[in-house]
């Protein structure tokens, strides 16, 4: 082999090496960077909202549809809300034309006396990488890195910390931004919410 093609393999070595170097580095915070598809199993952007009907059979089910009419075209927005009072936990989809566009998962307002199993195994309600309502919320940075931003807010005498995430490559068209909301008195996840933009 010549030295010359010897030098340039050399360099192309090098580059390669270079290149996996920075894509393993980590996020300030500890983790790889990373991106979120899902929450509570369901795609924003993707998915059609009777997915989350089928899922969510067992749990108390309300929903509000709207129709809006520009010209020829006309737009159904749907909202819908699952019950889980075996945990106090609240399920809210947003939905365009049936394909969702948001999904929440937050605490249930008010509370009901519920018929629940001692035991009862946790929701299927999570983040595709496994974040959870009431998760310490040390473990949002544990799993996503440092947020893009980072605020305080407050719902009534619960002051709240906001942590704020946008994921550049969802699938096809599509991109997400998450945002989650943790009690600074508990220290723990009070609603995590996923959301589809189209590109």
């Amino acid at each position: 082999m010549r030295r010359a093609s010897k030098k340039f393999w050399l360099l192309v070595s090098v580059l390669a090496l270079a290149a996996l170097v920075i894509q393993a580095e980590p996020q300030a915070g500890g983790s790889r960077r990373v991106n979120e598809l899902t929450l509570a199993g369901f795609q924003p952007g993707q998915d059609a909202v009777q997915m989350a009907e089928r899922a969510n059979r067992q749990y108390f089910h309300t929903y509000r549809r709207s129709i809006r009419q520009v010209g020829p075209t006309r737009t159904i927005a749907s909202k819908y809300s699952w019950s889980d009072f075996c945990h106090d936990q609240e399920l809210a989809i947003t939905a365009t034309d049936e394909v969702i566009q948001s999904v929440t998962v937050r605490r249930l307002d008010g509370s009901i006396d519920a018929d629940c199993e001692v035991g009862l195994k946790p929701n299927k309600w999570k983040t595709g990488l496994g974040l959870r309502f009431g998760d310490p919320c040390s473990t949002v940075v544990a799993i996503y890195g440092k947020p893009q931003s980072q605020t305080t807010s407050s719902n009534g005498a619960i002051k709240l910390e906001l942590y704020a995430y946008e994921f550049e490559w969802s699938g096809a068209g599509v991109t997400n931004s998450m945002e989650v909301a943790c009690d600074t008195s508990t220290q723990n996840v009070v609603e995590i919410k996923l959301t589809a933009h189209s590109l």
